[in-house]
């Protein structure tokens, strides 16, 4: 709520460009997606500690389909279709805000279509003072080590974007469409499997069955290393015929692509090494420490830092 009104007043009293108007003005539309996706978030983590797993992963399905459908449905045929495909200036606004709007509706859905499960599994909500609870304020004194451990990746894409920012918007957009590249394969493999992984490290560490521990961890590094391997190859050898298959179109030329690709080359090999992170962190958050990955991830990040100030500067 603070940060919508903090967008409000800014557009309302500030004088921005053209392009940071706009950002404001989808920022302002998007805001309440916050308050979606942290009840997304709750649902899955209801679900998975009652070992649902495939039904909460299908909420990243719903997003695509409603995103799919706004692009290639709505729009269309709201603004007619050989004038939304023109690539015009003021269809690419309406194109955004139509996006936009189909973010929020696909946070909805994310939610509402766990409820029955929940629902199933005995949840009612119900109002009870937070401070009530013991748990509660574990919880909370966990929530912010936990938090920049599991965001370590995501905190490091952050960095190196702000940085790119400083150079030239074509190194921020190479660079984006390398990590949503990467993404993939980690979220299809890493997550889903460390997803799955928590509920029962965290059942052998409170047993205190270490063996079992040990071995849950290890099996499933050799499937991710399995899977995620072949992956960083097959993104490091076809980089190319993969950016141009899919990006390459309208105002993505040939250049484009070929800095794309080169970006998808040096983050391809850290595949594994991410993917591991995903299974040792909850590892460490099945053992309750948190302040293991914190520390490792603030090195990361130290490092991340340097490291792309450095190279940035001297290749540009």
């Amino acid at each position: 709520g603070v940060g919508l009104l903090g967008v409000t007043l800014a557009l309302e009293w500030g004088e921005f460009s053209e392009k940071t108007t706009l950002t404001l003005e989808l920022l302002r539309w998007v805001f309440p997606y916050l308050m979606l996706i942290c009840l997304v978030a709750v649902a899955m983590g209801i679900l998975n500690s009652r070992e649902h797993f495939f039904l909460p992963a299908l909420g990243a399905v719903i997003m695509n389909v409603v995103m799919i459908t706004a692009v290639l449905v709505v729009g269309p045929t709201i603004h007619g279709a050989e004038k939304w495909w023109s690539g015009e200036k003021a269809d690419l606004e309406q194109t955004i805000f139509v996006l936009a709007i189909a973010v929020l509706l696909a946070g909805g859905l994310q939610f509402l279509y766990q409820l029955p499960t929940l629902w199933r599994e005995g949840f009612r909500p119900k109002w009870i003072s937070p401070w009530a609870d013991d748990s509660v304020r574990t919880v909370l004194k966990r929530l912010g080590p936990g938090v920049i451990g599991v965001a370590a990746f995501q905190l490091n894409v952050l960095a190196t974007y702000c940085i790119g920012f400083f150079v030239g918007e074509h190194v921020v957009a190479s660079y984006g469409y390398a990590v949503r590249l990467l993404e993939l394969p980690q979220g299809l493999f890493s997550v889903s499997l460390a997803t799955f992984l928590l509920p029962a490290l965290a059942d052998y560490a409170a047993e205190k069955k270490y063996g079992d521990f040990r071995n849950n961890i290890d099996e499933a590094a050799r499937h991710l290393l399995f899977l995620n391997l072949p992956a960083a190859v097959l993104l490091f050898v076809m980089a190319d015929p993969i950016v141009q298959l899919l990006f390459q179109y309208g105002a993505f030329g040939p250049e484009a692509t070929e800095r794309a690709a080169w970006a998808l080359r040096c983050l391809a090999p850290a595949l594994p090494g991410y993917s591991l992170v995903l299974i040792l962190g909850r590892a460490f958050y099945a053992l309750g420490d948190v302040k293991t990955p914190v520390k490792i991830s603030i090195v990361c990040l130290v490092l991340n830092l340097v490291l792309a100030i450095v190279l940035v500067l001297q290749f540009e």
